[in-house]
This record gives C-alpha cells, sequence and structure tokens, in this order.
C-alpha cells in the first residue's frame, strides 16, 4: 500500500500576510534576557535530564529557548529532544513566540478535542492566520511538521520579506526536491539564517526534532548574529521580526511614528530586557525620499529620522537616497553607504565615533549645528558642508571632493591621502595634511592656518586664499605655490631643499626635531598560548613638525618573544618561558630618531600529556588521581586546580591540594574536566571520560533442594516459600518464575515468595523454579509432584429399619471404587447411636435398629495415601407395628432441588418445610436438618423454616431433613447442597443485546487445563436446574438464564451474570477490530439504515485514546467520519499497514489513523461519537493498557445494529485468533 498525502498542507499554508495588531510577543528580549543570564543560569543538562547526546550548541539553543519561554521539558523534567514536532506543538510554540491571543475552548476542527492541552493555541494561529486546517474540517494535530513546512511557517509568522533572488540551488543538492510553493520560503528562511543547510542538501520532506526547533526559533525570532528587520512602528511600542516590543525612554526619540516612513523597512541589532528594548546597537535605513521638487527647497523632498534629542547606542547606517538625520547622537559610527546617490542633510548631529561618507554627490552632504570626530570621504566629486557651527576634528579625503566650512564652523584638520587628487576647500581650514602618493591640486578658496606636506608626489597650491603656514617635511616633495595663493611663511624640515618650494620663499633657520616619547612603554607580562599583545606606539610618541612616524622594533630574544610592528601597532607573540627586552625606535624620516625599550616575560602555561580514561566498578571504592603527577610546569610554578565533573548524578568529586577523588554514585559516564592553573596567567585544562560500570553480575545460587510431594485432588494447596530455596551472592532482588510440566495433573503459580500447587488429576508432574536477579542471572530446581485422587463412593440407599428387626448387613464393595486402584478402608459412625448403631467387617455395613427416629450413617473410605471420601446413608428407624387406627407418620409431598451456594452471589436460601412435609393427622411438626459432610454449608432451621448459606470448604453434602409429628410420626427427605465459591475474577458480568442469537464464554484462563465443568443455572434465590456436563473449554448460552454456574474440578466455580438491553434505532456502530501484529490495525464501522438508503449516517466522528509512556499522561484526540452509506463499511486502517491490500479482502479504505507506535504509547480506546455524545466504545478509556494486547480479530455479533457506552467481549463480539483477515470489509447483521 502506498501512502499518499492530501493537499492539506497547501490549505495549512494559506496564512495572512498581515498579522493581528496585537499579536506578537518580544522576541529578541528573550534572546537578550538568556543571554544576560548565561553566567547564572544552570546548564541544560540540569534542566532536563535527558540531554546526554545533543550537541553543546544546541543545548545551549535549549537553554535560551526554555528562558526566552519558548520551549518547555515534561513533569518528569524530559525534554524530549529527539521526539518529532507535531502541528499541534507547532501552534503552541508560535503563539508562545508571537503572544498570540488565546482562542476559546470549543474547537473549530472535528479533530482537535475541545479543552484538550493543545486546543487554545490551535484556535489561536488559526485566528492569526497562520495554520488552518485541511479542506475536510480537520487540524491533523498530531501529525509531524517536515523541514519545508517549517520554513513557510517561520518565515510567515516573521512577516520576512521573500527573497526574490534564489539561493543558489547548485550549493543546495536537493533543491528541486523542494516543493515549488515552498521554495522562495525556504530561500528566505536559508538567507535570513533562521535555518541552515543539512550537509549539502535542504532534506524538505525531513521531520523536524524538538532538539532543532530551539535555533531555528531563536535565529527566526530572536537573531542576534545578524540584523532583524523593523517592521512596523507605534507609540511605544514596535514590531521587529513578527515580534511586539515595548520602548524605553533611550529609543522612543528613534522609534518614534514620526519616523515610521524612513524606518520602513529597515534593519535593527538591539538590547532589550523584560520585552523592552534597552537601546539599538545598530540601525541600517533602507527606504528612500525624493528629490525636491521644483521651486522647492534643497532636501524638502527627503525623508527624516528626527532622533527629538536621543541617542542611538551603536552604528547608524544609510543605504537609501534623500535622507536626513536632526537631532540624534550617535555612539558609535555613522556610515552614508554608496546607496545614498544624491542628497543628504544633518541637523543637530553628534556622531562620537567615525563618519563615513561614501554616498552623496556633488548637490551637497551637509551637516548644519553637528559635531562629528573623525570623518572619512571616500565618494568621488561629493560636496561636504559643514555649517551653523559644526565642529569636525579630522577629516580624511581618498577622493576628489570639495569641502566647505562656513565661518561659524570649525573643520580643524583635513588629511589628503592617496586618491584625493582634486580637493576644492572653501572656507576656514585649520590645518592640511598631505600625504597622497598621487599628484595633488588644492583650490578653492580658503583661509588655512597650517599646510604640512609629507609626500613626495608633486603639490600644487592653487586656491584664492591664505596659508599662514607650509610645512615641507619630505626631501622629495615638489610644492608649486600659485600667485592666487599667499603664503605667509615656509618652513623647511631638516635635508628639504629650497627647490622643494617655488612660487614662495623659504624661511630662514628652520630645523626638525626628534620625535618625542611621551611616556614610557610598561613592561608587559603574558604566557605561552595567549592572544597576541598588541601596544599602539603612536599613543607614546609625538612629532613636533607632525612627521609621519616610522616604527621599529627589536627584542633581545626572539626565541622567547616574536615583536613586529604594522604602522604603529607593535605586535607580540609569546614562544617560550623567559624575560627579553623589547627596544622600540620611533623615526620621523626626515633624520631624527627616539628610543625607548620595555621589558617582557614570558610564562610557560601549565603543561600534560593528557589524563587516561578512567574505569571503575560500581561499589568497589574511588578513583584516586594525584595532579601533580599529570601536571608540569616550566616555571616550577605552584598549581592550583579546579574540577568539574559534567554529570554528578554519576560520581561526586573531592579535591584537597592535588589529590583529587572520584567517588562513583551510579553506572553511567562523565566527563571529568581539570584546570590547572600556575597563578600567572598560564591555564591548562584537561577532559577525561569517567567510566562506572556496573558490578559484575553473579548468577543466583539455589541453597535448598525442595523435596518432594505427594498431593490428593481435593485437599489444601502445596504452599512452598522459595526465599530459602534461593540466595544471590549480589543482594539482587529475585523474582520468581514457576511451570507445571504437566498442567493437567497440578498447576503451579507463584505471588511474591510464595508458590503455590494445586492438585487436579492423578499422576505426576515436575515443578520447576525459576529465580531471575533482574540483571541476566537466573537459576534452576525442580521438585516431582505425585497427585492421588480421591476414592469414589456411590450415592448409598436410605435405610428403613424397624424396632426390634434383625441387623441389616450392606455389602458396600459396589459403592466404593479408586481411580489409584488403591486399597480401601471402611469406617462407619451413626450420628445418634440411641437410634441404630453401626459396625464394619471388611467392606461390609451391619445396621442396628434401636428406636424408632432418624439418623445418619456416615461412611469414610480411605486409600491410605491421604485420600479420604465420605458419604452419608440416611437411616430410618420405625417403631414396631401397633393396632390398626393409631398414628399416621408425616410424609414428604414437595421437592427442593440441588442447591448452589456462592459467597458474595447467592442470598441466604430458606425453605419452608411444612410445604415439603404433611402430616395425615394434622399433627404439629418439627423439623430437624444435618448434612453429612460439615463445613460445606451452614444450615439451620428455625420453627418450620430451612435457611442455607456457604460454609468454608467447596464441595457437595447431602442435607437430611427429618420431621416428626411427636406421636412417634417420623418422615426424612434428603437433598442436595453445593459449596461453590468462584475462582479469582471469577464473578463475570456479560451485557449483550435483544436479538442476539448466543453469548459465549473461553473458561481456559480460568481453569487452566481443565475441560470438564458441571453447568447450573438460577438466580442468587434458588438453583432451578442442573448439574448438566460441559465438555470443552468454552460456555455458549443464552440471556434466558440471568445467572450460570460453571464448576470445575476442585468444586470452585465461575458465575456468570447475563444482561440483555434492547436496541434503538440503528446506528454506526463498531463491526470489527483485528491487530495482526506491527501495526496491522484495521478498524471497520458498520450502519445497518433506516430503511431509506438515501440516509447516511452523518455526524460521527472517532476519538482515539492513548497513553503517552513518555509523560504518563493520556493523549486524546479524534478523526471526522464522512457520511457513510447504509451496508457500506466505513474503513479506518493504521498509518503503517502497508499491506492491508495484499493480506486482506478489502478493496478500500477510508482513512489512516496512527494507532501503533509501542515505545512511546499505547492505544488504550477508541470511542465512537456522534455530535459529542458516546455511541460505541473499544477498550477502556480510563486504562493505560494496549487494546486488545496480544493481537486478534472481533467481529460484532449478528443481530447487533447499535453501539454500547461500554466495551463488552464476551457478550456482543466473538473473538478470533490472530491473523485472522478474511472477514475484513463484510459484515452480517
Amino acid at each position: 500500500m502506498k501512502n499518499q498525502r492530501t493537499n492539506w498542507l497547501i490549505a495549512t499554508l494559506a496564512m495572512s500576510t498581515i498579522l493581528a495588531p496585537n499579536s506578537f510577543v518580544s522576541a529578541a528580549s528573550a534572546a537578550t534576557d538568556a543571554t544576560q543570564k548565561t553566567v547564572t543560569s544552570a546548564t541544560p543538562s540540569l534542566l532536563f535530564h535527558d540531554l546526554q547526546g545533543v550537541s553543546a550548541e544546541r543545548q545551549d539553543s535549549i537553554r535560551r529557548a526554555v528562558q526566552a519561554g519558548l520551549l518547555h521539558g515534561d513533569s518528569s523534567g524530559s525534554f524530549r529532544p529527539a521526539d518529532t514536532l507535531t502541528r499541534e506543538e507547532m501552534a503552541v510554540l508560535l503563539t508562545q513566540a508571537l503572544q498570540l491571543p488565546l482562542g476559546s475552548t470549543a474547537s473549530t476542527y472535528s479533530d482537535v478535542q475541545p479543552n484538550g492541552w493543545a486546543s487554545r493555541y490551535i484556535e489561536a494561529v488559526r485566528n492569526a492566520g497562520m495554520m488552518v486546517g485541511d479542506g475536510n474540517g480537520s487540524f491533523r494535530p498530531t501529525d509531524f511538521i517536515n523541514r519545508e513546512e517549517l520554513a513557510v511557517l517561520l518565515m510567515r509568522a516573521a512577516q520576512l520579506p521573500l527573497s526574490a533572488d534564489a539561493t543558489d540551488s547548485s550549493s543546495i543538492k536537493d533543491w528541486n526536491g523542494i516543493s515549488p510553493w515552498a521554495q522562495p520560503f525556504v530561500n528566505t528562511a536559508l538567507q535570513a539564517g533562521a535555518m541552515q543547510a543539512v550537509e549539502t542538501g535542504f532534506q524538505p520532506s525531513t521531520p523536524v526534532q524538538r532538539q532543532d526547533i530551539a535555533e531555528m526559533l531563536l535565529a527566526t525570532f530572536f537573531p542576534t548574529e545578524r540584523p532583524a528587520f523593523l517592521q512596523r512602528v507605534e507609540d511605544g511600542k514596535v514590531w521587529i521580526n513578527g515580534v511586539a516590543y515595548q520602548l524605553s525612554d533611550s529609543v522612543k526619540g528613534v522609534l518614534h511614528p514620526e519616523n515610521s516612513a524612513i524606518l520602513q523597512g529597515a534593519k535593527v541589532q538591539f538590547t532589550a530586557v523584560d520585552r523592552t528594548i534597552k537601546s539599538i546597537t545598530k540601525l541600517e535605513l533602507h527606504a528612500s525620499g525624493q528629490a525636491a521638487a521644483a521651486q522647492s527647497a534643497e532636501f524638502s523632498g527627503n525623508l527624516t529620522l528626527d532622533g527629538h534629542g536621543a541617542t542611538l547606542d551603536g552604528d547608524l547606517i544609510l543605504a537609501g537616497n534623500y535622507l536626513t538625520v536632526s537631532n540624534l547622537t550617535v555612539a558609535h559610527d555613522f556610515q552614508i553607504t554608496p546607496e545614498l546617490t544624491n542628497d543628504f542633510s544633518a541637523h543637530h548631529l553628534q556622531v562620537q565615533g567615525k563618519t563615513l561618507i561614501q554616498g552623496g554627490d556633488q548637490d551637497t552632504v551637509l551637516f548644519e549645528a553637528s559635531q562629528l570626530q573623525s570623518v572619512e570621504v571616500s565618494k568621488q566629486d561629493v560636496h561636504v558642508v559643514a555649517l551653523g557651527n559644526s565642529s569636525v576634528q579630522q577629516m580624511t579625503l581618498s577622493s576628489d571632493a570639495t569641502i566647505t566650512n562656513d565661518s561659524t564652523s570649525t573643520l580643524q584638520q583635513v588629511t589628503l591621502a592617496t586618491g584625493a587628487q582634486q580637493v576644492n576647500l572653501q572656507g576656514s581650514v585649520k590645518q592640511v595634511v598631505i600625504n597622497s602618493a598621487q599628484a595633488t591640486t588644492l583650490t578653492g578658496q580658503a583661509e588655512i592656518g597650517n599646510v604640512v606636506v609629507n609626500s613626495s608626489a608633486p603639490v600644487t597650491l592653487n586656491s584664492t586664499g591664505t596659508v599662514g603656514n607650509l610645512q615641507v617635511n619630505n626631501a622629495a616633495s615638489s610644492v608649486k605655490v600659485s600667485s592666487n595663493t599667499k603664503v605667509s611663511n615656509v618652513s623647511l624640515a631638516a635635508g628639504v631643499p629650497a627647490a622643494a618650494v617655488s612660487g614662495a620663499t623659504p624661511s630662514v633657520g628652520i630645523t626638525n626635531t626628534a620625535p618625542i616619547l611621551l611616556s614610557s612603554i610598561p613592561n608587559q607580562f603574558f604566557t605561552v598560548g595567549d592572544s597576541d599583545l598588541q601596544i599602539d606606539a603612536s599613543a607614546y610618541f609625538t612629532d613636533a613638525e607632525q612627521s609621519a612616524l616610522l616604527y621599529g622594533v627589536s627584542p633581545t630574544n626572539s626565541t622567547i618573544c616574536k615583536a613586529t610592528v604594522t604602522g604603529t601597532i607593535i605586535n607580540l607573540t609569546a614562544l617560550s618561558k623567559g624575560t627579553v627586552t623589547i627596544s622600540v625606535i620611533a623615526d620621523d624620516q626626515v633624520g631624527k630618531r627616539t628610543g625607548t625599550n620595555f621589558k617582557v616575560t614570558v610564562n610557560a602555561p601549565p603543561a600534560s600529556a593528557g589524563i587516561l580514561d578512567q574505569t571503575k566498578i560500581l561499589g568497589t571504592g574511588d578513583v584516586s588521581l594525584s595532579l601533580n603527577t599529570l601536571f608540569t610546569d616550566a616555571d616550577n610554578d605552584p598549581l592550583t586546580y579546579q574540577v568539574t565533573v559534567a554529570d554528578p548524578t554519576i560520581a561526586t568529586f573531592n579535591l584537597t591540594s592535588d589529590q583529587l577523588t572520584l567517588t562513583p554514585a551510579q553506572v553511567g559516564s562523565t566527563a571529568v574536566t581539570v584546570k590547572a592553573t600556575d597563578g600567572r596567567g598560564g591555564v591548562l585544562t584537561k577532559t577525561f571520560q569517567l567510566q562506572v560500570a556496573p558490578v559484575p553480575n553473579q548468577q543466583p545460587v539455589v541453597q535448598q533442594t525442595p523435596s518432594n510431594q505427594a498431593l490428593t485432588v481435593g485437599s489444601a494447596d502445596y504452599t512452598l516459600d522459595l526465599a530459602p530455596l534461593f540466595q544471590d551472592p549480589d543482594n539482587d532482588a529475585l523474582t520468581y518464575e514457576v511451570v507445571s510440566s504437566d498442567p493437567t495433573k497440578a498447576t503451579v503459580s507463584v505471588t511474591g515468595t510464595q508458590a503455590t500447587v494445586h492438585a487436579l488429576t492423578s499422576g505426576t508432574t515436575t515443578i520447576q523454579l525459576k529465580a531471575k536477579d533482574g540483571r541476566g542471572g537466573e537459576v534452576t530446581t525442580s521438585f516431582d509432584v505425585t497427585v492421588n485422587d480421591v476414592p469414589a463412593i456411590s450415592a448409598l440407599p436410605a435405610q428403613t429399619l424397624q424396632v426390634g428387626d434383625a441387623p441389616t448387613v450392606l455389602d458396600l464393595s459396589s459403592y466404593l471404587s479408586d481411580p489409584d486402584n488403591d486399597t480401601l478402608t471402611l469406617s462407619a459412625v451413626s450420628a445418634n447411636t440411641n437410634i441404630a448403631t453401626v459396625s464394619v467387617t471388611n467392606q461390609q455395613l451391619t445396621l442396628t435398629p434401636l428406636a424408632a427416629g432418624q439418623t445418619t450413617v456416615t461412611v469414610t473410605v480411605d486409600d491410605g495415601h491421604g485420600g479420604v471420601t465420605s458419604a452419608p446413608i440416611s437411616v430410618t428407624v420405625t417403631a414396631a407395628p401397633g393396632p390398626v387406627g393409631n398414628n399416621q407418620a408425616p410424609v414428604a409431598v414437595s421437592t427442593i432441588y440441588e442447591q448452589v451456594l456462592t459467597s458474595g452471589v447467592t442470598n441466604a436460601r430458606s425453605f419452608d418445610l411444612t410445604n415439603l412435609f404433611q402430616d395425615g393427622d394434622g399433627d404439629t411438626m418439627t423439623f430437624t436438618a444435618i448434612a453429612d459432610t460439615p463445613q460445606i454449608a451452614n444450615i439451620s432451621v428455625a420453627g418450620s423454616m430451612l435457611t442455607l448459606t456457604p460454609d468454608s470448604v467447596a464441595g457437595s453434602t447431602t442435607v437430611t431433613i427429618t420431621a416428626d409429628d411427636g406421636h412417634g410420626g417420623t418422615a426424612t427427605y434428603n437433598f442436595a447442597v453445593r459449596n461453590a465459591p468462584t475462582v479469582s475474577n471469577g464473578y463475570i458480568e456479560i451485557a449483550t443485546k435483544q436479538g442476539v442469537a448466543d453469548v459465549s464464554y473461553d473458561l481456559s484462563t480460568l481453569f487452566p487445563g481443565q475441560t470438564s465443568f458441571k453447568v447450573y443455572e438460577g438466580t442468587p434465590d434458588s438453583t432451578f436446574t442442573g448439574p448438566t456436563t460441559l465438555s470443552g473449554k468454552v460456555w455458549t448460552g443464552t440471556a434466558a438464564m440471568p445467572y450460570v454456574w460453571l464448576v470445575g474440578a476442585d468444586g470452585r466455580s465461575v458465575v456468570l451474570h447475563v444482561t440483555s438491553t434492547p436496541q434503538g434505532a440503528p446506528e454506526l456502530f463498531f463491526s470489527e477490530y483485528l491487530d495482526g501484529g506491527d501495526g496491522r490495525i484495521a478498524i471497520e464501522l458498520f450502519y445497518k439504515g433506516d430503511g431509506d438508503p438515501a440516509h447516511k449516517a452523518e455526524g460521527y466522528e472517532i476519538e482515539v485514546h492513548q497513553y503517552m509512556k513518555a509523560t504518563n499522561s493520556m493523549n486524546v484526540w479524534t478523526r471526522a467520519i464522512f457520511p457513510t452509506w447504509p451496508n457500506m463499511p466505513y474503513i479506518f486502517i493504521d498509518s503503517i499497514f502497508y499491506d492491508a491490500f495484499d493480506i486482506t479482502n478489502i478493496t478500500y479504505y477510508n482513512d489512516e489513523l496512527s494507532l501503533y507506535n509501542p515505545q512511546s504509547f499505547n492505544t488504550v480506546a477508541l470511542v465512537l461519537k456522534k455530535n459529542g455524545q458516546v455511541v460505541d466504545v473499544l477498550g477502556d478509556p480510563n486504562s493505560h493498557n494496549q487494546f486488545l494486547p496480544n493481537g486478534g480479530t472481533i467481529i460484532r455479533k449478528q443481530g447487533i445494529f447499535t453501539g454500547s457506552q461500554a466495551f463488552g467481549l464476551y457478550g456482543e463480539w466473538n473473538l478470533f485468533p490472530k491473523d485472522t483477515y478474511q472477514f475484513l470489509g463484510r459484515h452480517t447483521l
């Protein structure tokens, strides 16, 4: 059978693109909270006990997701990382991540249980348009979520814009296997980092495990490594990646509704606490304004970011066009990207980091009333303007540009780097430094305080304005000063010829000075293996002529410490222990140098060849390690240690000085990490595995061999205490198994340590006793049981004697028998020796009458092997005949049938003896009653009322009733009474329906090995018929007689109480259930119809009850049943019953159910409902046990056309063995 999927997923993905305004919860805040709590929070292995096989990265994601409130374990402390994520679990996750308002307790879907644990979450995602059901009204809550479905759900929930650029399909090997409708979402999820490729593919149909979803949720809703999408701005609230955040006062100025237009499509990184954004660490603006309209003011078409006086704590990046920033402090860098190709303006902008101008045009990048520290201009031909009391500390140009600084603003220094060949300066500049390796021309109209030329390339000063001082530091310089430029003073560094400057006259007596050491470089200390040390030399040297300094470094021993310099940065690498002196030279490249030195001490870290993995048998002592023998230090530094045991449930530790003691606590494996510290920065960590092994199991042993036993049928059971027979060297708790080699001779059972042997028929059997220690160890012993059958006495005839007659001799040999042919010994006793005496000679009985009356002679036969049987003889002694016309004796005129008594079932049986006897003289009669076998029945006579109740011994006895007229006339009546206590669980309620021809019950489990039973019928107040004989193991009868007694060989019984209820109108009902094992499960339902073939059974659903083993909880889910035609079976099969069409006769099925996963759950019951009301039941919804655990097929009995509120196997179903498949798909009413 091929398992076909329907189009429900497509319907599921039809989500709304605009979600409710109050639908989401802060994700980034949760992620930030999780990050802030890393130091103090518990590790995931302490949160959950089943994460041992999960990678450290995933454990960290799980921890953060749990702290964010997205994921939870179960009540047992399990996370269940390998469990597959279901649709109902995904509904819960989305609701919690986005803080969707919970839906009503009622469910929209036919297969979602109202008030179920996930029902309100399912309604929440349905109301938000995120997850909807299939076209048949089902949600499929327990279906698994695969990776492509997850990509769609996450991207829709986060509202991320779908990327138009497809991911390079060559890097995703199974790209063509991704469903076309899912490809844009998968592409976006990959580009956004919400999901990752698996090896070289995406694996779209692979189910998602719980351990995977944590990382994906965090990456989607809580991205920390990349900016998130700012999607919506309201007063005091924003939405980012689909998640809502409150705003602290510090960010409200930036994330203000007035800025909605410029914030459209922005990307943002931030920190948040308790779902409130505290600071913005990066803001990227991608929206664009437009060019100013004709006759409108410049910048009037710009979009404006008004900070309202706020501080942006990170970077501000402009990647749109026609933008304005005002009233804002940027604490880090401000970047105008190449995407800003036209106008930009800033008003009251303060940048504390770098300002990077990579965009703009000749129509101005304007800063008004702004304060900038370091400005880097790289956009070709850009026009940068500072006005309105602006200040710029440093501006470096690496492209041609026009720089304008009005009279109210301050421009401290402009540095011309390579790339700046044509620079137009307007206004006042305190200093211009020319470092370009290319020819540079300075034009414009500017007042420059000082021009410093460090370049060897030609420099032309062609500005209209003034230069207070021209300082030339490079002997190879060539500076041409035009006639338009008025230079007040020219200074030449040492070695610079006068010819280096043309158009201006150098001053006399200007000399170059050496670089100045501002302060000594402090001595350094670090350890081999540490990251390189870096020292900025420019912090320690300066040059009065502002010459570019060239630095050199030299260590006294390069095997201890390597020293290099790049630009101004000295880089130190520790190589081996020792102390070196580092010499530093600062060279102004025009003949002057200044030097200094500092010491570097390199510490050697501790060393170790590693610690071997340790194995210890539990209970055999501790593991002791001397850490000083495992770690060394080249500097002979005293070492201190820290120890961490990854799983303290496996072992604990004690550390005293360098002595580590590990104490095993339970069997398992754990990592042990030892951290050695030398006190001077040297640290070494080594990890080894500690394996705690179980104690090697020792087999149990037999301490005593039980003796053979001889038992008699009907005698008390033989009980044997097994505990003294066996002993376990490991003191393991022992369990016992017992087996009889021939259960037809004797059965054996065990409860705890007590074995009970019950004799059935004569013969010999071997009783095998097995003791098991639960760890694979076992031992057996045995003993023989010889069963002796009791002798039998046929019914002995009553005797009537007359006073004065000669003794009567009875030969009883024909009445006596023994199944074992044992020699029998006979004895007899008279109950009333005043009436008659008895004597025995061999097997002859002699009765001697003495006085008128009635007595019972009890005859006992003994086989010499413990078998004893007794039987009564009713003896009536009449008086000698008197004259005619004297007294008439009473006579019996009625009948009392054999009575069966069962404690807890039958009521006290009462009989009025005046209805049994009649006296011809009308004399008042008195009555006595006696049983020939004691302890079977309690017999009492009160007046004329005889009362019978069961006593303590199972079996049958004869009750003799004597009626006395008080004038010497007596009469007796004998009837049988049987005490039949029930076997364990022997009272059986069988419910059936009117119209069922017969019911049956299999006695094999209650009477193992027995095939012959006495059958009685009656009520709790009287026995009406019996005994009849049942040969076989299955009783079949009707509901005509409500109580049936089935009596076994040992006198115990099973009592069947059969009730029959009327049936109403025909309805849909369970007609067949089969379980062939390994998921071969099928359910058939049937509807007889109401006579109109057009009327279908409608409004039904099947409710599945499953006991979840991991959580010790019930999972109840429903599946709607489509309208069903009369006389056409409606068939469910298990979703893994792949060969259903091959081994059954069906040609179709209607639906699939997931009923078989014995590792995870037991399917305990199936409930058929109509409009929410129970119609029919299979199994027990309150049980934890698998329904029909041994498999088999059950078929509804003929005559049934309605369901039942409770499941009754024997009254309504026919049971067939496992692998009975031929009946599926057809049903006979």
